[in-house]
């Protein structure tokens, strides 16, 4: 059994990405895999800044506070 997540990047909803995303997970989900869909729509989306911040905190999660 394999984790797989799935990642939806476009910003409509029930498109053509989503619908493929969802055929490819009908797909996998028949072969007993756990899967995780992540879908970007409404989500505050940043890039890395280079802050190291990750690297200073124990956790090792970007707060992206230094920028």
């Amino acid at each position: 059994m394999e984790k797989i997540a799935v990642l939806i990047g476009s910003p409509r909803r029930n498109g053509n990405t989503e619908i493929l995303a969802n055929a490819f997970i009908d797909g996998i989900s028949k072969q007993e895999n756990s899967v995780e869909v992540i879908s970007v729509i409404g989500k505050k989306v940043n890039g890395c800044t280079g802050c190291d911040f990750c690297y200073r905190d124990n956790s090792h999660n970007c707060k992206n506070l230094c920028c």
